[in-house]
């Protein structure tokens, strides 16, 4: 009889352990390419730099017919006229894959500011325009257009002339995540950087 109620209270002993190890959270070893998947899914800060508006001094009014790709445009404020070229960032031109896309995402993209933008002045190029990064308004913020273009995948991150850049990080990890998603220039991996289309093209 004792060896019974032995056996007995040694099942209910492992009945309530098995019970307390099922309740437990299991820790499963993850792969580093795993990882970097659920990193790439749980990101959800914004790659484009918002900032307020205030900041940013007066506005320009983006002429729309100058819009003639994903990173060059004409602004006007009062009586000034500035061509603008987009800090750190390469569209595809014209005449490639692309480069009509490029053209009306920048111009949808500004559509929604009513053509309205800031600018971050950084340079002269040897051209005579002003390098700068754009910002157009959403609410209260100013947001990088810049950044955008990357970050939508109409645009690479043009490395060599982003050193001036106050926001280069946010660009260059806009095209990470258009890379990502395989998106833009991104879904052909035959697609040709816009600087080596230009220089087999002279």
């Amino acid at each position: 009889m004792k060896t019974i109620v032995s056996l007995i209270a040694l099942g209910v002993v492992a009945a309530s352990g098995y019970l307390s190890w099922r309740s437990e959270p299991r820790i499963t070893k993850i792969s580093n390419d795993s990882k970097t998947k659920i990193a790439a899914t749980q990101s959800t800060l914004p790659t484009t730099n918002a900032e307020s508006i205030s900041g940013l001094g007066k506005s320009w009014k983006v002429i729309p017919r100058s819009i003639h790709d994903g990173d060059t445009l004409r602004a006007t404020q009062g009586g000034s006229e500035l061509k603008v070229r987009f800090c750190g960032i390469d569209s595809p031109e014209l005449k490639q894959k692309g480069g009509e896309q490029a053209r009306d995402y920048l111009r949808n993209l500004l559509s929604k500011s009513n053509y309205t933008v800031y600018l971050k002045p950084i340079e002269t190029d040897r051209y005579g325009r002003t390098v700068a990064e754009v910002f157009r308004s959403d609410g209260n913020q100013a947001v990088n257009v810049n950044a955008e273009m990357t970050q939508a995948g109409w645009a690479y991150y043009y490395a060599q002339y982003a050193r001036n850049c106050p926001d280069r990080e946010q660009i260059e990890r806009g095209e990470q995540l258009a890379k990502e998603k395989g998106i833009g220039v991104w879904s052909d991996p035959r697609a040709m950087r816009p600087w080596d289309w230009r220089r087999a093209n002279r």
